[in-house]
């Protein structure tokens, strides 16, 4: 998050700074002091990189529709200048790093300094405005969302599919280890026993050579749900959600 803000303010930095520098610019105060400042905030956010606190992202988003309108309201003409692209970078940003409902009043704030500045400027065609706007933002916080909402999905899928095992369903391995790691070192902070049953299928190798590998693959599954179960009757611990004994058979 600290790299995609810090890269956003320093490219509207550097778009600022062509504006004023550009031939037929309009050379004003304002839209040097907004490119200083997003300059400065830019170096902030690089320097401070994985200390940057939390809540520094949410006020970093609403200052950019903040300064985005300071700079349609100092630029030569609120349509010409073309800063109104820089509300989709707060959308997007937005959408893309916070949950649904933070992002939508993020995206209602941009609209509302956006209002403000076409109230003060242009009046008549403050609505015209205001559609175009809506339309625009509401489509990139639309696509960015439904991206984001698919990514997580099938990066849970990933997780779900690294850590267990596709036949029975139950935790594989690396799922296994990683929570016996985690178990040993909390019996060894907290002092309490801690124990581990270990079992094993008796002539199960009879079973796949005269039943085939579908049934031995069926009474794997079976064996795990049987496991799953009898660890939660003995109050293990609870049984997940999906699939059954997926952590106490393991």
């Amino acid at each position: 998050m600290a790299r995609t803000y810090g890269t956003l303010y320093l490219l509207g930095a550097i778009v600022l700074v062509a504006s004023l520098v550009l031939p037929d610019a309009v050379h004003d105060a304002v839209l040097g002091g907004i490119a200083a400042f997003s300059l400065c905030f830019a170096a902030v956010l690089f320097v401070l990189y994985g200390r940057t606190p939390p809540w520094l992202f949410q006020v970093a988003t609403a200052a950019g529709s903040v300064l985005t309108a300071l700079a349609l309201a100092a630029g030569p003409s609120g349509s010409d200048a073309g800063f109104e692209l820089f509300y989709v970078w707060v959308v997007l940003a937005a959408f893309l790093f916070f949950d649904f409902r933070i992002a939508v009043l993020q995206a209602l704030f941009a609209i509302a300094t956006y209002v403000a500045v076409v109230i003060a400027r242009d009046p008549p065609l403050v609505v015209n405005h205001l559609l175009a706007l809506v339309a625009v933002l509401g489509a990139t916080g639309a696509v960015v969302g439904l991206l984001r909402m698919r990514l997580e999905q099938l990066a849970q899928k990933l997780s779900t599919q690294a850590l267990t095992d596709p036949v029975t369903a139950i935790a594989n391995r690396r799922s296994f280890e990683s929570g016996f790691d985690f178990e040993l070192l909390s019996a060894d902070q907290t002092g309490t026993a801690l124990s581990i049953v270990i079992c094993d299928l008796d002539r199960f190798k009879t079973v796949n050579d005269e039943l085939g590998h579908e049934e031995g693959d069926a009474a794997l599954r079976l064996a795990a749900a049987t496991i799953g179960r009898a660890a939660r009757e003995l109050g293990v611990g609870a049984a997940p959600a999906t699939p059954p004994g997926l952590r106490r058979a393991a």
